[in-house]
This record gives C-alpha cells, sequence and structure tokens, in this order.
C-alpha cells in the first residue's frame, strides 16, 4: 500500500490539487502508516484512493482527517463519500465525539464535500481552513 499512496500523493502534491504536503513525501506517507488509520479503495485490479485519519485523541475524543484523495480519473464516482463515510462511522463506534480537518481555502470541491457531510468551518488560518463535525453516537 505504501507504493500506491507514495505514487498518488506524488502526482498529487500541489496546492493546485488541493494537496499540499512541504516535507518528503515517503517519511510523510510513513508517519500515516505508522499513526493513523488508513482505508484504501481498489477497483479492477487498480488503486483508486485513500482516507487515512488520527484517533488517538481518546482522552478528548477527538479524530482528525489527515488525508483523503482519490486519483484523478476516479473522482465523482463517490469514493471520496463512501471512504469519509466509513471514517466517521468507525470513529463513531468507538464513541469519538469529534472529527477535524484542515483544508486548503482554493478546494472548493474537497469543501463541498465535507459540507455535505456536515463539517463546519470552525477557524481561518492562513489559506487553511479548520472544519470540524460534531459526531452523535446512539446507544
Amino acid at each position: 500500500m505504501k507504493e500506491d499512496v507514495l505514487k498518488l500523493l506524488a502526482g498529487n502534491n500541489t496546492k493546485e490539487d488541493g494537496i499540499y504536503i512541504p516535507q518528503d513525501l515517503e517519511s510523510y506517507v510513513d508517519k500515516l502508516i505508522q499513526f493513523s488509520k488508513i482505508i484504501a479503495v481498489h477497483e479492477h485490479g487498480a488503486f483508486q484512493g485513500f482516507i487515512s485519519y488520527y484517533k488517538n485523541d481518546s482522552q478528548k475524543k477527538l479524530g482528525y482527517l489527515s488525508m483523503l484523495l482519490i486519483n484523478k480519473e476516479s473522482q465523482s464516482f463517490g469514493t471520496g463519500s463512501f471512504l469519509l463515510k466509513t471514517a466517521i462511522e468507525d470513529l463513531k463506534k468507538e464513541l469519538f465525539s469529534v472529527f477535524q480537518l484542515e483544508v486548503l481555502k482554493t478546494n472548493s470541491k474537497a469543501i463541498n464535500l465535507y459540507k455535505k457531510f456536515g463539517f463546519k468551518t470552525i477557524k481561518e488560518n492562513g489559506h487553511l481552513l479548520l472544519m470540524e463535525l460534531e459526531l452523535k453516537t446512539y446507544d
């Protein structure tokens, strides 16, 4: 999976694409693999994309989306929605109460997806928006 994630990131690591990792991509991916939960989608034998999120703040019950990336040919077919919904359900199952993310202000496609799922902007920080979703769990 590491090679698939690296290849996808390398081909999309520009502010224009809505993703920009200003550090060595291999060390970034190693960090994701070691500390985050990654869910990947493969269709017809090809890597379509992935979501990576942290659920290691169990005291505050805060999850944090680090990356949602779908290859360009597979966008607009519901893969991103599927992955985001899967992550939200996973966090709810573990009784997390908040899911946060940062997104470039210029990434309107991602912002619209997050808003569709109920994320709200809680802070603007330069070229980034901090968005948050309150997770309601039902016992």
